[in-house]
């Protein structure tokens, strides 16, 4: 007889694995932090400004897109783990508002835009900025929830700025003596390695600015760093204000109001005239809603009709004092003005859906006031660059996202006080603050160049890092004895975050800061931020999970397409050309010819600069005419309203025996150029001198009276006014 086998009690235990899903949220704010750190602090670039020449010197490729494109995918990874979160836990519930719809459709419309932009190499990378922007921001509002994690976001605020300052104060006392004294000894070799002449209009403007000591930064443009550090500036005295407030330690706000002394000395040798008022701004914010936030709160609805009525009523003043007077107050707020003149001019011409996002100074040219000297990129005021970019419906989806933000980050609500959660290490702060640095030494330095270069900007990083520890432990530490991070309700440091953004916006009308990447990253993590601790709260909502899956399936998907579709091919072509650059200094040029050529085919996105840096290298190599014309009719097909390509063919045709030119394809050249840029002085110098050479002599008199007619209108220290020969030689013409 057979036994019964025995049944013993048998205990089945099932792993939690539900316990880690918080860990892909803290890996996405950790992940959000250091990218837009590593984005603030380095420079961004979208092409090389200066064309290589054989014999010249090489200088480093950093901050490129074969490199920053990685930085945009890595700021969409903070929402893919969001979403994923959200696919997998019920109870983690998220936020998307009017505001989100608003500046996503604005990210796709610039992507987008790709199709009808004349450079759509320009449009694209642009639009993809935008795009990481858009998902940092929406990444934003599901990360930043408490006290807590709103001071980390400050504490960064605190460390870019002091990164900004030592680079600051380092350029003035260290670098710009020495670039200074290198211009003035090595003057011809820099020239001509340039390919500029003594007269010309670049190599002026570039000496003036050294001269005078303009202060350089990880940006553009001076203007851009006083943005920068207005306001970062108005965040880091907050965090001093509240610390102050809650009795802390004086080390912690003495050394927090030492940041700010410093950035001062920076943003005095800017020499931006917007920073004088932009603090004024921000101050008037944090007091108007530090000692009137309850009445506000009261009478919300009221408070905020009438806010946008007196912003409505400001703008239209200065609009209609602008065209009675055709001035608005000051030289500089005046330049801007004919700026925007000429940039309704556009905005008439492609009122639907713009010009294309980053295309603006293609078709401005056409349109500028012939005292506007200035060939700009960016009409300077972001409501004007969204329209006319973008056209109605860009415009409109920007000022929707500005309205909305506004109307959510002045919400009367605010995180509940911290309960008796586990206290956060200082852990989190290094983590920050080590992948920051190691993204910016990954984007920022180019490896392949000197070894006493990268030494010396690996060094430079290791410095980046001690700052950023530093100044964000003083930002986010408790206390000397508690080395844990400050999770104490703070309302100055929201009210101070508030009013910085609202200084960053009124500065952006009259200059460009939000459209570089940097600025663009920071500015939409805060706001994502201040959306989120404002927020209503989200218990009790219903929770979409077949929505949720199916978005995170979804968006997961198409950031891995882009990353294999878009990045790769795109860094792998601009890397080409990079080479290209570098064979053309070591004189080279059908190698560097062959890379263009490789970098233009198999670029994801057309791009004609790589048809005509190859056209450049056929030139400079002068063995097949026939070649160079059809790379650099490659170029005026990939980008017909670029005057410069045009320009290029037609002085290489020049440069042919008389029997192999072809006149009619020059004039046209000439013409075209003209017409697309009708204010350049130079263009229709040439033009008329080949009408000359062309048997032409009346269209010849016809444009040198035109050139007399715009130099007379140009101020009189316009660097672009002709010299008095100049003008006696094309006077004796007439």
């Amino acid at each position: 007889m057979m036994s019964k086998p025995a049944t013993d009690n048998v205990r089945i235990e099932y792993y939690d694995w539900s316990r880690w899903l918080p860990t892909l949220t803290s890996g996405a704010f950790v992940i959000a932090l250091a990218v837009t750190i590593a984005r603030a602090i380095t420079s961004d670039f979208i092409r090389n400004p200066f064309d290589a020449v054989p014999g010249g010197d090489a200088t480093p490729h950093n901050g490129f897109p074969d490199t920053t494109i990685w930085l945009d995918l890595l700021a969409m990874l903070p929402a893919v783990l969001v979403l994923l979160r959200r696919g997998l836990d019920r109870t983690y519930i998220l936020r998307f508002s009017a505001g989100h719809a608003c500046i996503f459709g604005f990210a796709v419309l610039a992507f987008i835009s790709t199709l009808w932009a004349a450079d759509p190499f320009v449009a694209a990378i642009g639009g993809f900025h935008v795009m990481a922007a858009a998902a940092l921001c929406w990444a934003g509002s599901q990360l930043v929830r408490s006290w807590l994690r709103l001071r980390i976001l400050a504490a960064t605020a605190a460390g870019v700025l002091a990164v900004i300052t030592v680079q600051g104060v380092f350029y003035r006392t260290v670098e710009l003596p020495d670039l200074q004294k290198q211009l003035e000894k090595n003057k011809g070799k820099i020239l001509a390695d340039r390919g500029w002449t003594e007269d010309s209009f670049t190599w002026k403007q570039f000496s003036q600015r050294v001269a005078a000591g303009e202060m350089l930064g990880p940006y553009t443009s001076p203007n851009t760093n006083a943005t920068m550090i207005v306001f970062l500036g108005t965040i880091v005295a907050a965090i001093a204000l509240q610390r102050i407030r809650l009795r802390d330690e004086p080390v912690w706000p003495a050394i927090l109001c030492l940041i700010v002394l410093g950035s001062t000395y920076v943003l005095y040798y800017t020499g931006a005239r917007a920073a004088l008022i932009t603090p004024v701004v921000a101050a008037g914010v944090f007091v108007v809603g530090w000692r009137l936030g309850a009445i506000l709160a009261r009478h919300r609805n009221m408070a905020f009709a009438a806010g946008a009525a007196i912003a409505i009523v400001i703008v239209a003043a200065l609009i209609g004092h602008g065209l009675y007077h055709g001035t608005l107050f000051h030289d500089s707020l005046t330049f801007r003005w004919k700026y925007w003149l000429g940039s309704f001019a556009v905005f008439k011409e492609h009122a639907l859906f713009g010009v294309g996002y980053g295309n603006f100074g293609y078709s401005y040219l056409a349109h500028r006031l012939p005292e506007a000297a200035e060939e700009i990129k960016d009409p300077h005021n972001l409501f004007v660059r969204g329209f006319v970019e973008l056209g109605i419906v860009g415009g409109m989806l920007l000022i929707g996202f500005i309205i909305r933000l506004a109307w959510e980050i002045t919400r009367p609500t605010a995180p509940p006080a911290p309960g008796q959660a586990q206290r956060v290490g200082f852990g989190l702060l290094l983590s920050v603050a080590m992948l920051a640095t190691l993204l910016s030494a990954l984007t920022g330095i180019d490896f392949a160049a000197d070894a006493g270069y990268v030494a010396m900007e690996l060094m430079r990083r290791l410095l980046v890092l001690g700052i950023l520890v530093i100044t964000m432990t003083v930002a986010t530490v408790l206390s000397a004895k508690v080395v844990h991070l400050d999770d104490r309700p703070a309302p100055l440091l929201l009210l101070g975050m508030i009013a910085g953004v609202a200084a960053f916006l009124v500065h952006n009308l009259i200059d460009f800061a939000l459209f570089e990447p940097g600025p663009m990253m920071l500015f939409a993590l805060y706001c994502g931020g201040l959306i989120g601790v404002r927020g209503e709260s989200v218990a009790g909502q219903k929770k979409w999970n077949r929505t949720s899956i199916a978005a995170a399936g979804a968006v997961l998907c198409a950031w891995m397409v882009a990353a294999v579709a878009f990045a790769m091919p795109l860094a792998d072509a601009e890397n080409r050309a990079q080479r290209g650059d570098d064979q053309l200094i070591r004189s080279k040029p059908r190698e560097a010819a062959t890379s263009f050529k490789y970098a233009f085919n198999n670029s994801p996105v057309r791009n004609a600069d790589y048809a005509y840096r190859a056209g450049r290298a056929l030139i400079i190599e002068n063995r097949d005419p026939a070649e160079t014309e059809l790379w650099l009719s490659q170029a005026v097909a990939a980008n017909p309203k670029d005057p410069g390509y045009r320009l290029t063919r037609a002085a290489f045709q020049l440069t042919q025996p008389p029997d192999k030119q072809q006149p009619r394809q020059i004039l046209n050249d000439l013409e075209t150029a003209v017409a697309l840029d009708p204010k350049n002085l130079q263009s229709r110098m040439r033009l008329a001198e080949t009408y000359e050479q062309f048997n032409h002599p009346e269209k010849a008199r016809e444009q040198y009276r035109t050139i007399l007619e715009l130099n007379d209108k140009l101020d009189k220290n316009e660097p672009k006014r002709l010299p008095t020969a100049e003008l006696e030689r094309i006077e004796a013409k007439q």
